[in-house]
């Protein structure tokens, strides 16, 4: 069983702005501390909005937290280079997500740039600053499956409520119907977890119909007969 952590996720991102504290930093720590974040969230429809939410909020700081990491990356490795301006380095380190699938791409940009002012060092820089940047893509991937993958473990432990609720009579119509969808998405979601990442809950949950419950059949005259 995992210790409880003493510092919330966003913490832990915003504690890193060095090399050492960038070398120090955890994936399995931060996984655990989202966690244990979202252990006590409510199951219920308000509920699971509110945490699926969170974690998609929890995304876009992992998105910041990579532009960040990827200027103290391109420091180090660069640290004995002028051939790329700062100005050049600050930027590709903010748009360092454009990149995610054009990694040829920013090779060329770096190449470019460097042939201006150091041509024999151009394609040295090129790999240099594609290994910074594959590294910290490759850092948000993991920390985007560590969300995710959270993200489809709650899913699956919210199903058996979700599902009682949604055809439990003794609820109205309109509980009925929000449980429903909700138990739709849910379903969805361990399907496909990287549903989160694409739409926010409330957009997928008005994707579902809630599913009526068939109507109750009236006893016929025989068998309250043989209650009587």
């Amino acid at each position: 069983m995992f210790a409880t952590s003493t510092k919330p996720p966003q913490q832990l991102l915003d504690e890193v702005h060095t090399p050492a504290s960038l070398a120090r930093f955890s994936v399995d720590g931060f996984a655990r501390a989202v966690a244990e974040g979202h252990a006590g969230d409510p199951i219920d429809p308000r509920g699971l909005a509110a945490t699926d939410d969170a974690l998609r909020a929890t995304l876009g700081a992992i998105d910041r937290f990579i532009a960040k990491v990827t200027k103290v990356a391109l420091d180090v490795a660069l640290a004995d280079d002028n051939a790329l301006p700062q100005a050049f380095r600050t930027n590709l380190a903010a748009t360092v997500l454009r990149y995610q699938d054009e990694r040829e791409l920013l090779r060329d940009r770096v190449r470019q740039t460097a042939l201006r002012t150091a041509p024999p060092l151009a394609e040295a820089l090129a790999a240099t600053v594609g290994d910074v940047v594959d590294g910290s893509l490759g850092l948000r991937g993991a920390l985007y499956d560590a969300v995710i993958d959270l993200a489809r473990s709650r899913a699956q432990a919210a199903l058996p409520e979700a599902t009682a609720r949604a055809i439990d009579r003794q609820l109205d119509d309109s509980a009925r119907a929000a449980w429903s969808c909700a138990e739709q998405e849910l379903r969805a979601l361990v399907a496909a977890p990287q549903r989160l990442v694409r739409e926010a809950w409330a957009i997928r949950v008005a994707r579902h119909e809630a599913v009526a419950l068939p109507e109750l059949a009236e006893p016929s005259f025989g068998s309250l007969i043989e209650l009587d």
